[in-house]
């Protein structure tokens, strides 16, 4: 009869790790999703931030050299001389 006993105390104990293998699981995925989430947004930031520097890197490059062009092309035909610029500049 103690045997008995003995056993239904080991189940009930089972059982109850059983609920808190459960609820951790069920808060180990919650912080699993919370951390993904985060991580999601971090990196949408980060290459949010990388594709908008490049865009404006690239759209500043396009604007200098488009200004040396129209700059070289109205010097060209106006009669501009650079050894004047340079004297200048010195």
């Amino acid at each position: 009869m103690g045997k008995m006993f003995e056993l239904a105390g080991i189940g009930r104990d089972f059982i109850r790790d059983i609920k808190w293998a459960r609820l951790g699981g069920k808060l180990l995925d919650a912080v699993g999703m919370v951390v993904v989430v985060i991580v999601s947004i971090v990196g949408a930031s980060i290459q949010w931030l990388i594709t908008t520097v490049a865009s404006a890197a690239v759209w500043f490059a396009v604007w200098v050299i488009g200004f040396a062009i129209t700059f070289l092309f109205i010097a060209r035909f106006s009669g501009f001389k650079f050894t004047k610029l340079m004297g200048l500049l010195s």
